[in-house]
């Protein structure tokens, strides 16, 4: 029975099933989606760890210390996908309640004001408030 005709498996993932051209075709395009999945993992990973080291910096330099620091909470701005604008949240340990909020524009911190005031105070009264130009 040398003359006996082979079947073709019917089942399976037919994504990978396909002949040559279309083959790489496919594989390629699945290259692509995982590089710029890992591309944009490491523009957040990287882009929140250098934001938060420039936050730590600009509050030094205002004469704040690491260890006042409860939490920095770095995200993103997509508002404009066009500007690379991050937002910072700063949580100190003598104001639990309240996030001291900062944009990072232009490679700079710019203080923006205070977020979560339980009481109405004047801004000047929170003990770690700066100007806002």
């Amino acid at each position: 029975m040398p003359n006996e005709v082979k079947t073709v498996r019917s089942s399976g993932f037919r994504l990978f099933n396909v002949g040559g051209r279309a083959r790489k075709k496919t594989i390629a395009i699945i290259i692509i989606v995982i590089m710029i999945a890992i591309a944009g993992t490491l523009f957040f990973v990287v882009g929140n760890h250098s934001i938060e080291s420039k936050a730590y910096e600009h509050l030094s330099g205002n004469g704040v210390e690491v260890s006042e620091i409860d939490d920095i909470i770095v995200k993103y701005s997509f508002k404009n996908p066009f500007r690379n604008e991050w937002t910072v949240a700063i949580k100190y340990y003598d104001e639990s309640d309240i996030f001291y909020m900062y944009l990072y524009q232009d490679k700079q911190i710019i203080y923006t004001g205070i977020a979560g005031m339980s009481e109405l105070k004047d801004e000047s009264e929170y003990k770690h408030s700066e100007n806002i130009e």
